[in-house]
Order: C-alpha cells, then structure tokens, then sequence
C-alpha cells in the first residue's frame, strides 16, 4: 500500500464505514449621444449628458435574451420580462452583462436626446464568466479552491481548520452554506460532496464533470520539488492559502488545481480497492483500481493534496472516500 493510500485511510478512520462582444458598429448612431463600449464581457452603455433607454426582452423580438445588470438597478437576474433602463444624466455608466455571444446595437431613436441599445442575435443560456472564475469552452469554473462562508459575500468561514459545517453530511439543512472563489484564505476542506455540492448550488454553480476539471487543469506543473512559497503545495504539511502558490497556476488561470486541496467533482465510481500506474507516461496517483462490491460508491477527487508529494498532479484521480465522508485533504472548486 503507497503512502498516499495510508494517508488517506488513516484520515478516513472509522468514518470510512458510514458511506460555471465587442458591440457591432453596424446600427445606425447618427445623432445618438450616448455610446457603448465592451471589455471583459460586459457592456457600458454611457449617456451622462443625456437621457436614453436600454431596452431588452423577448418582447422586442424572437431573437433577444435577457440582460443581466450586477447592479440590480434595472432589473433582477433572470427576470426576461421587457423593461427599459433609465440611463441617468449623471453618476456612474450602467453595467450591463449580456448573454455571451451576444451582438449590441445602438439605435438612434428619433430624437437625439434619447438612444436605446438592444441585442440579438444572441447564444441562449451563456452569459460571461464572472471576475472569480476562469472561461474555457462554453463554461466558467472557479479561479481559486473554493472556501465556504455563511453568507455570499463573507462572514464565517467553515472547514478552514475543522469539520464546522452547520449542516449535515447528507446534504441536510445546508441551505447556509456558500461557495465563495477568492485569494488568500484556506480552502475549506473536512467536507462531504453532498456538502459541497449544496454550497456550489447555493450560489448558482455546481461541480465540475471530469472533463471540465482536465480543460482547466491543462498547463498547472506537475509538482516536483516543493520550495514552499510559489511551488503547488504538494509536501507543504499543511494547506497553503488559496492563489499563493503563484507558480501553481493552470494556463486558463486557474490556482491550485494540483494539491493544496484534492478537489472533489460530480462523479461517483465503484470504492476503488486499490491503486493502478499510468504505465510510465505519470507518476500521479491513480487509484481507481478495482470494485468492492459491499462498499461505496467512491466519490471522484481530483489533483491531489498537500500531503501526496510527487502523487499530486494534473492526471492525479481517486475513487477512494465515501460521499459523507469529511477528510482533512478533501476540497474543491465550483462551475457554471
């Protein structure tokens, strides 16, 4: 039995026998003052001296979607009801985040006082990667290990140093749990992937599948020597705060996604009663060997942990910890 596999049935104990456009220029502006710019996804609509109206909705023709404002000042998430927008004459530009793949017109309305902008010709159900998460193939995926807070925005942290989820390791009464991706805090860890499945759903993501975590793994170094400081933290004893490992970095952008944390994903296998190799093309851990058939199934962690060594790394994969199980090495990362 390798050490890693020693490592992680010690940590089990006994409680291994329970079981996510630039605008086209091709409207007519003519007198229109207000204008729209594009970076990063999100559209600016500018009309400080002037009063104008964002239109969206359904109802301004078959092709359009709804918008989404961060702010929430001119409407809800979600909400495809037709509304406008009251672009103010003075205070901040109005920060609109379309659908992605969204093409935005400006369209003079008459009267060169006043300007709509619309979209169309827009993807369904796609919308930008928010600032805490990396873009890849039609999905976003969390930029840092993911830490669970009482609220959205902060609060308490849970699992940062125990097992103090206010819920249960089913999944039960976890409506007060949220995943957060943010730099420099502990990942939580000690917790059960119904747990974090629940903390991911919470705030509108979920686990990644299999292949979403390999896309955004691509490019992070498989660990060899760890120099304590910028190296993925593959020996370090204890877990590194999330993002501070600035060589551990995938080329999407996303952190630690080798150790620090194993990082659970939404499948499950057979409990694996063993190890197997990668027949010399990895050193990584592979233990996804045999089936028991009266235990399991066996959740699917990813990436290794801070306590593998050369075992960590991106082909890193284990079928060896029961759903309700809460180890100490044990995190992950939420997708949209």
């Amino acid at each position: 039995m390798n050490s890693r596999v020693s490592a992680r049935r010690m940590a089990l104990g006994a409680a291994a026998l329970l079981l996510a456009a630039m605008p086209s220029p091709s409207a007519a502006i003519s007198s229109c003052k207000a204008k729209i710019n594009s970076s990063n996804g999100v559209i600016l609509v500018e009309g400080k001296d002037v009063l104008g109206t964002l239109t969206w909705g359904p109802a301004a023709g078959n092709e359009l979607y709804p918008l989404l404002n961060p702010t929430g000042d001119c409407g809800t998430p979600g909400d495809d009801t037709p509304k406008k927008c009251q672009l103010g004459a003075t205070g901040t530009p109005e920060s609109i985040s379309p659908p992605e793949g969204c093409t935005v017109y400006l369209r003079d309305s008459g009267d060169s006082s006043t300007c709509a902008a619309y979209v169309k010709k827009c993807i369904p159900g796609r919308r930008p990667c928010p600032s805490d998460m990396v873009s890849l193939g039609g999905f976003c995926i969390d930029k840092y290990e993911a830490s669970v807070w009482s609220t959205p925005t902060g609060g308490t942290q849970y699992g940062s140093a125990s097992n103090d989820y206010p819920c249960l390791p089913g999944g039960g009464n976890c409506t007060g749990i949220y995943a957060r991706s943010v730099a420099g805090v502990p990942p939580s860890t000690y917790i059960s992937w119904f747990q974090a499945q629940r903390a991911c759903s919470n705030v509108g993501k979920r686990l990644p599948t299999v292949g979403e975590w390999q896309q955004a793994v691509a490019g992070s170094p498989d660990p060899g020597p760890n120099n304590g400081t910028t190296d993925c933290n593959s020996s370090g004893g204890v877990k590194a705060n999330t993002g501070s490992r600035s060589s551990c970095v995938s080329t999407a952008g996303a952190f630690d996604m080798v150790a620090n944390a194993d990082e659970l994903v939404d499948s499950w296998l057979p409990f694996s009663t063993g190890c197997g190799t990668w027949s010399g093309s990895s050193n990584d851990a592979m233990c996804i060997a045999g089936a028991s058939t009266t235990l399991g199934p066996g959740v699917v962690s990813l990436g290794g942990a801070y306590i593998d060594g050369i075992l960590a790394g991106p082909k890193s994969v284990y079928a060896q910890v029961f759903a309700f199980n809460n180890a100490h090495f044990l995190g992950f990362r939420c997708a949209r």
